[in-house]
Formats: structure tokens, sequence, C-alpha cells
């Protein structure tokens, strides 16, 4: 439930804004996507 404050936290910072259960990820760091699903407003 603390994903969507942390997605308000990131917005306007050089991340991509997906619709849905899926967490933001930096933009051409698209690998890092599944760290970020494993570990939820991680900050890389």
């Amino acid at each position: 439930s603390g994903n969507k404050e942390k997605r308000k936290e990131k917005k306007g910072k050089g991340k991509v804004e997906i619709p849905g259960p899926f967490i933001d990820y930096p933009i051409g760091s698209k690998d890092r996507k599944s760290k970020k699903e494993n570990h939820p407003g991680t900050v890389n």
C-alpha cells in the first residue's frame, strides 16, 4: 500500500509512469524492473 506514495515522490524525476500495479523505474534502466518488483520502493 506504500508503493503509491513512493510513485508520487518519484513523479517528475526522470521516472516512467506506468498505469496499474507496476513499479516505476528510471528511464533507460528497464533491466532493473525485476529488481524494483522484488524490492518495491527501493531507490537505486
